[in-house]
């Protein structure tokens, strides 16, 4: 749909000054816009229910119909299961880190009495040591081998798109231009001399201001990603990560290379096969994916 990020931000009242009155102008020129915003209402005011199962059934009708009229919704419908599989998935395994960092070193290695004299008894079975080794992977979480190498080749620096270099530089270069649009431009200048820290404050500023919201919270993200700020990379990432977002692709991508990292597979799965269906990141999640099921 087209001015997804617009018809959310005006729907969220975010909209003001002269960006109110240009999208109010092309409400006027535009016979579908008032369409797709009445659309995009009724999609952010039912998603949760939706997702919750709480909608009555002429209601929840609507709502598949929608979908199957509109792909893109449908897209972002997957992306929004996906995120919350993720984030219930890392609530697990940190309450599992949790469990584990309570219980003595001495008894996380030793096999409880009364495993031992099976052992002595009966003997190990193969089925048994194969289980055993599965729960040690699962408790200890090993990484995946042959992953880092990937990792490290897939995590390099995200360029900024040349005609967007070209952009900020006319907007630094502007005299008694728009501040936003410097700082916004700084930032990005920052972020591509690998200036992170400075790319990451000007970031910030233009967030305060309200405005250029997509591209600041991506690059934050990576911003945060390379100087290992991981949870703060999370954050901005996951806040571009839906299908409302001009770089909601790019920035699952980046999401499932964290998750990955951070060794919680589980998390990073459903994300790269919904990334293996798109051509920009069909090759690459194709391979993570691979590497992945190895060590399965």
């Amino acid at each position: 749909m087209k001015n997804k990020s617009l018809i959310d931000a005006y729907l969220a009242g975010e909209l003001e000054g002269d960006q109110l009155l240009k999208f109010e102008q092309e409400m006027e020129s535009d016979a579908d816009l008032g369409e797709r915003i009445q659309i995009r209402k009724l999609f952010n005011e039912q998603l949760e229910d939706y997702l919750e199962e709480n909608l009555l059934e002429g209601d929840k009708k609507e709502f598949d119909s929608l979908l199957r009229k509109y792909p893109a919704l449908q897209d972002e419908l997957d992306l929004y299961k996906q995120a919350i599989f993720a984030i219930e998935h890392k609530k697990k395994i940190l309450d599992l880190r949790q469990k584990m960092a309570g219980i003595p070193d001495e008894a996380k290695r030793k096999p409880p009495q009364s495993f031992k004299k099976w052992i002595w008894i009966g003997g190990m079975s193969l089925a048994a040591g194969i289980g055993i080794f599965f729960l040690l992977r699962l408790l200890f979480f090993v990484p995946v081998a042959g992953l880092d190498e990937q990792i490290a080749e897939y995590k390099s620096p995200h360029p900024i798109p040349d005609s967007l270099l070209i952009i900020s530089k006319e907007w630094m270069a502007s005299q008694g231009g728009d501040p936003v649009e410097r700082l916004l431009g700084e930032g990005l200048e920052a972020y591509q001399n690998g200036s992170y820290q400075l790319a990451i404050d000007k970031f910030d500023q233009v967030k305060r201001k309200g405005r250029f919201l997509d591209i600041s919270q991506f690059y934050q993200g990576l911003a945060y990603l390379y100087s290992d700020q991981v949870e703060l990379a999370q954050e901005q990432l996951v806040s571009v990560s839906t299908g409302t977002s001009n770089y909601f692709l790019p920035a699952n991508w980046f999401l499932a290379l964290l998750y990955i990292e951070q060794e919680e597979y589980a998390a990073a799965e459903p994300l790269l096969l919904y990334l293996q269906k798109r051509e920009a990141y069909k090759e690459q999640a194709t391979i993570l994916l691979e590497l992945l099921a190895k060590n399965k």
